[in-house]
């Protein structure tokens, strides 16, 4: 999987080996203490958060911007962390850097919660971000939009997968504008899956539950409410089954409603 250990970041550390590691959590608890020499970066400022628009990705040229200022290097490896009530933020962070081209991107596994279970060192303050590139290289097989899950509803090649809540799933509460789901769609929580500290995984029962849904020659759609919960199963898909076509429907339900797409109750 796409995940490094906390002991080879330590050692990529020590050694001083060129990567970029970024903490997507809160702010105030970045400042407090964070994994030394990492970067923080708020994974909203990828999208059009500003204009109402949270599951919308900014333009190529803006998303560039964005990277580069912030210190995120197309090709330099780039380390993930974040902590139980930020593995959203992670996985988010981990698509939109992989469908914009980046090669080596991992997310570091039990979070910042083992490495300081394993007293390996943290610091304080802000660690400014250093000079950087990022280069757009679109992988456009890995994600969706509205005109492309509407065109596919009908066929039997696509398995559509709803990665939020049963009690949204089923339309029993929402915080969207109109509850229900996008027609033919299984529900498939991500919450299922999070254990007791970020990305530490059981691979035997992950794949008892997911191999139930996947069928020889049928490719994944998931989406959510806005984005992040579809991410983090695509995390999961592709690094356990990466034979598997899987896109993920970015803009989500909240962008199915405001375009007019048929809704399922």
């Amino acid at each position: 999987m796409s995940l490094i250990s906390p002991d080879q970041l330590l050692k990529k550390i020590q050694n001083k080996e060129e990567i970029i590691i970024v903490d997507v959590r809160p702010f105030s608890k970045y400042i407090r203490e964070h994994i030394p020499n990492s970067i923080w970066f708020y994974v909203w400022d990828l999208t059009r958060h500003e204009e109402n628009l949270p599951s919308f990705l900014k333009n190529e040229e803006e998303l560039a911007k964005v990277l580069s200022k912030n210190g995120i290097d197309s090709s330099i490896e780039t380390i993930i962390y974040c902590d139980l009530y930020s593995i959203t933020n992670a996985s988010y962070l981990y698509f939109v850097l992989k469908y914009l081209g980046h090669k080596k991107v991992e997310i570091l596994e039990g979070g910042i919660e083992k490495w300081i279970q394993l007293n390996y060192p943290v610091e304080k303050g802000i660690v400014q971000p250093k000079k950087a590139n990022f280069e757009i290289n679109l992988n456009r097989e890995i994600k969706a939009d509205f005109e492309f899950v509407k065109s596919v509803l009908k066929q039997n090649k696509y398995i559509i997968i709803d990665a939020r809540r049963e009690e949204e799933f089923k339309g029993l509460e929402t915080t969207l504008p109109k509850k229900g789901r996008i027609p033919g769609s299984v529900n498939v929580p991500f919450l299922e899956f999070v254990e007791e500290r970020p990305y530490e995984f059981n691979e035997e029962k992950i794949k008892s539950k997911l191999e139930r849904l996947l069928e020889k020659d049928k490719e994944i759609i998931v989406y959510c409410s806005s984005g992040p919960m579809a991410t983090y199963l695509y995390y999961l898909l592709e690094n356990l089954y990466p034979n598997l076509k899987t896109k993920v429907y970015l803009e989500s339900f909240l962008d199915w409603i405001n375009s007019g797409g048929e809704i399922e109750l």
